[in-house]
């Protein structure tokens, strides 16, 4: 590998797909700029998290192909693909065989069965799960309120409880998140090999390890760096990954002092290893052998009181609590503010703008959810300067969508920032309240009114669909469909959107939607009916 710098972009972050990208490269300007490109998770399919939520690691062709990443290889680029070793999505294969098939399914153990993992160190609850003893759960860092825990329904009714670090979300027997995998189950390590093989297929250089120090757990040790386990799991993906002449760039957060420090000089990690700073108003469990974290923990817990109570002083319209509140969080504004830079406002009037989308979050947060305050906040920020950067351009669309475009990128910025990374559906929706549905809906609205020519997997085209006469009507009809599309009912809207704008095929958004494939194509049907008639006298 050379040692030009690295390009970091989704597939469609520098136009509509890897495709363009690809175009751009090719320019006399961009020639031999980048010896090296991290091409974000959404060239798999995915349902949340940005591509973070992986259903499967075939290729998302609405965004990539095979031969997008075979010119990036003759261009001298070495590519690094992600690899998602703890969680797979609640819309994968494997997950909805389980719910499909209950204790009869074949990936049983492919999950974490949070019952058998705890059997002998807690006690059972009225609920159906067990309650791991307080001395075991001292060594545990959960990522969000509460016990890690997805209750699945099987089909005999049972109810069992499985691992989920990150987002969930129910809707009877219908579950949207990232779940958990089992490493001690072999089918999890023939899924390792497999997917392995398929991202060097691609002609991957580098495999960045997401979320890989969360995998390895054992009742009485922690589930984050847990030690040896964790440098074991490293180790069995590299005899796995070697042969396919892959390097391992495995994904560590910096808040671990301690482990960073001797287990990176010990393992080698300082070379490979990718280390995200932990952020205000995050509380991780410090691991150490001097038990010093306790009190760490504990001031980190009367500090984050402190915030929340300022909070709800100005949620109840004390101005100097929300003096005091914007103050706090200055640093999460203005890393709001600086990405939109460049388009025509200078800072401060962004800055004010950014103040008040935070003092809007302030008054519709919802302390009952338990997500974190910044999640929230950061789409607040984000939507009320994009609402103006909007209103004062040319093109205009529905107040509405526009509302919830900017909480949307308020939580992304947020997660943002949390992460390291760019935040996945599940997690959007996780710190929102909003179904990735909505969130993808949501999402929609940020893009330029282009969608109307868009072809969905089977090459089709809302253009030809709903049926455009006049060329020259087509921009009139483009910024108008943002709106009609908004007003359609709730089913056909969510299905117009993953058909037509995520490029779904049919079977998929009925994965995500929870329906057939029938009542998918008779939503769509209903769908562009009423856009025809919306469009066409």
């Amino acid at each position: 590998m050379n040692h030009k710098p690295m390009l970091n972009a989704y597939p469609d972050s520098l136009g509509g797909n890897l495709g363009d990208i690809v175009t751009l490269l090719k320019t006399e300007a961009m020639q031999d700029v980048f010896s090296s490109f991290y091409i974000l998770p959404s060239l798999y399919h995915s349902d949340l998290d940005r591509g973070f939520s992986v259903i499967d690691y075939d290729l998302n062709e609405q965004l990539a192909n095979r031969e997008d990443l075979d010119q990036l290889k003759n261009m001298g680029i070495d590519l690094k693909l992600d690899f998602i070793l703890n969680h797979a999505s609640a819309q994968s294969p494997q997950f909805q065989d389980l719910v499909e098939k209950g204790e009869a399914s074949a990936y049983r153990d492919f999950f974490i069965d949070w019952n058998r993992f705890w059997e002998g160190h807690g006690t059972m609850t009225e609920e159906g799960y067990i309650q791991p003893e307080e001395s075991c759960l001292k060594q545990m860092f959960f990522r969000k309120p509460g016990l890690p825990i997805l209750m699945v329904e099987f089909p005999d009714g049972k109810k069992v409880p499985y691992w989920n670090t990150f987002y969930q979300e129910v809707h009877g027997r219908r579950y949207l998140g990232q779940m958990d995998v089992n490493i001690q189950s072999p089918k999890v390590w023939e899924f390792y090999c497999e997917t392995l093989e398929k991202i060097a297929s691609y002609g991957a250089a580098i495999v960045r390890l997401d979320a890989f120090a969360y995998a390895p757990k054992a009742p009485g040790k922690k589930n984050f760096l847990n030690d040896p386990e964790t440098w074991e799991l490293l180790q069995k993906i590299h005899t796995l990954a070697e042969p396919l002449g892959l390097t391992l760039l495995p994904e560590i957060h910096a808040a671990y002092v301690h482990h960073r420090r001797r287990g990176t000089q010990r393992h080698g990690l300082h070379h490979h290893g990718e280390f995200h700073g932990q952020r205000s108003g995050t509380l991780r469990c410090r691991p150490g052998d001097d038990g010093g974290h306790e009190e760490e923990n504990r001031t980190a817990r009367q500090a984050m009181s402190a915030a929340l109570e300022v909070l709800r002083a100005a949620q109840e319209g004390d101005r100097d609590a929300c003096e005091q509140a914007v103050l706090e969080n200055n640093g999460l504004i203005w890393s709001v503010v600086r990405r939109y830079y460049g388009r025509g406002v200078e800072p401060d009037d962004l800055y004010q703008l950014g103040c008040l989308g935070f003092l809007k979050a302030v008054k519709g947060f919802d302390f009952a959810y338990g997500t974190c305050f910044s999640t929230y906040a950061v789409p607040k920020i984000a939507g009320e300067i994009r609402r103006f950067l909007r209103d004062d351009g040319a093109v205009k669309v529905g107040r509405s969508i526009r509302e919830q475009a900017l909480t949307l990128y308020s939580v992304r910025e947020r997660l943002r920032q949390e992460l390291g990374r760019e935040p996945g559906v599940s997690e959007l929706a996780a710190q929102t309240g909003w179904t990735p549905e909505e969130i993808a809906a949501i999402d929609l609205a940020t893009e330029p009114p282009d969608s109307l020519q868009r072809e969905t997997a089977e090459g089709l085209a809302l253009e030809g669909v709903v049926g455009t006469e006049a060329p020259e009507d087509a921009l009139v009809e483009r910024i108008a469909l943002r709106e009609t599309i908004d007003r359609l009912p709730e089913k056909e809207r969510l299905t117009i959107l993953l058909r037509y704008f995520k490029g779904l095929t049919q079977e998929r958004a009925a994965r995500v939607l929870g329906v057939s494939q029938v009542q998918v194509s008779r939503l769509e049907r209903r769908g562009l009916e009423r856009l025809r008639k919306s469009f066409v006298p």
